[in-house]
């Protein structure tokens, strides 16, 4: 059966137009399903776009969240490196000056603590930096957003 044969469109279209009442229907009919399917088919891609987006949504407010609160930790941890340069030069000048022993000493400790503070700012703001974003609840973004899965929780 050669589908572009005229004999065999116009020995169909004798079909057609000898029951119209059978043809047009079932034509609407499945007009109509196809119209119905396309339609759940978009409203389901548009359901899946909406939640995309609120998942990204709510992966910006998260970033923006670590990025105010390693904001606030840089000017920690660079509040904490001024005392300790204060400190430091301090002690550069009483070493230079010759103060007592018991001076240097004291000021020593407070460098050396001073120090010990700049370091433990600086490595929460490094944490607060490096540290990777949790995951969301294993629903709660499309796998597009959080990657691929591979154990899902309570199967």
């Amino acid at each position: 059966m050669d589908l572009l044969s005229p004999d065999l469109w116009k020995s169909q279209w004798d079909v057609v137009t000898s029951a119209p009442w059978l043809i047009l229907p079932s034509l609407g009919v499945a007009g109509l399903i196809g119209w119905k399917v396309k339609g759940s088919l978009d409203d389901a891609e548009v359901r899946g776009l909406k939640t995309e987006i609120s998942g990204l949504k709510a992966e910006i407010s998260v970033r923006e969240q670590r990025r105010l609160l390693a904001e606030e930790r840089e000017e920690d941890v660079s509040r904490k490196l001024g005392a300790l340069d204060a400190a430091y030069a301090k002690l550069q000048q009483q070493i230079a000056t010759g103060a007592t022993r018991d001076i240097v000493s004291s000021t020593s400790a407070t460098v050396t603590s001073l120090l010990t503070d700049v370091a433990t700012a600086n490595d929460t703001l490094r944490e607060i930096i490096v540290r990777p974003l949790p995951l969301p609840a294993d629903d709660a973004f499309p796998r597009s957003v959080v990657g691929t899965v591979t154990h899902k929780s309570g199967s």
